[in-house]
């Protein structure tokens, strides 16, 4: 049977929307604090104007421009607050440990609420050969958890999964030694072993199948994310089905992340949609 080699509607659903919604924060605080002068001015204009005793509100134009700036002023405000609400469901994620600290929190939120945490991703070993360190504190909170069968995953296959680890040792090999790749690949293949065995889903893909972007969510929030380092170089070769999207210099053994998490209920959707997606994706 033929690969549907479509690319989901959600792809671009969820980039437009999450970069809507940044945009909307930055402006929106500003607004809300403009309008929030603005409001306290009125109340002052109309507390001097009251205070004077000299004529009704329909007999004294500041009286009434006072009240008609207050009203305006409260229907900006309200709407600003709405724009601010919205953006403040989407926060950034730009380094390592940030992303180490928020998929740890989601994992164990999710065991302790029994909700489900669905995964599109290479290895969810996340870093534990670029950043081992940060990987150490992502273990731990695996191992404080008793059971993973709440984890729905959807990564590499196991030959393309040594490949993806292998490449850190023929792209870097003054950075990264066989021995290094042979654990870092070994330990990948146990966590997602020990998600099977314990009554989680981890289907299995080729390069093709998955995308380059990757996703940790539940029903009430959602983690994406690129390494922006590392991915570029690896996958710089006539063979990738990926293009180069950043360059970097090869002697940095560092991730970079570029990716944000949210609350928002729309995204949340098209999130549930893209892993449906990768997860029947024929191969």
């Amino acid at each position: 049977m033929a690969r549907d080699s479509s690319k989901p509607k959600c792809y671009q659903n969820v980039r437009d929307r999450a970069v809507h919604c940044i945009r909307i924060g930055h402006y929106s605080v500003w607004i809300v604090g403009a309008l929030l002068l603005g409001l306290v001015f009125t109340i002052i204009s109309l507390l001097v104007l009251h205070g004077t005793g000299r004529d009704p509100l329909w007999d004294s134009p500041g009286m009434i421009f006072s009240v008609l700036t207050g009203i305006a002023t409260l229907l900006g405000l309200a709407f600003a607050i709405g724009s601010l609400r919205e953006s403040i469901y989407i926060s950034r994620i730009l380094t390592f440990r940030d992303l180490v600290r928020e998929v740890s929190m989601l994992l164990r939120e999710a065991s302790e609420g029994k909700s489900l945490v669905k995964i599109v991703c290479f290895s969810p070993a996340l870093g534990n050969i670029s950043y081992p360190g940060e990987y150490e504190r992502l273990r731990e909170a695996l191992d404080g958890i008793e059971k993973l069968d709440f984890i729905q995953m959807v990564c590499l296959d196991p030959s393309k999964l040594r490949n993806f680890y292998q490449k850190y040792a023929d792209v870097c090999p003054d950075l990264y030694v066989q021995s290094e790749v042979n654990s870092a690949y070994q330990e990948a293949e146990n966590l997602i072993t020990r998600i099977d065995s314990e009554g989680g889903l981890a289907e299995r893909k080729g390069w093709d199948d998955l995308p380059m972007f990757h996703m940790f969510f539940t029903t009430k929030k959602g983690i994406v994310f690129l390494p922006l380092s590392d991915y570029p170089y690896l996958f710089n070769t006539s063979a990738s089905p990926y293009p180069v999207v950043l360059t970097q210099p090869k002697t940095a053994k560092r991730v970079e992340i570029l990716g944000f998490v949210t609350k928002e209920p729309p995204l949340l959707d098209r999130f549930e949609e893209c892993f449906e997606f990768y997860r029947v994706k024929l191969t």
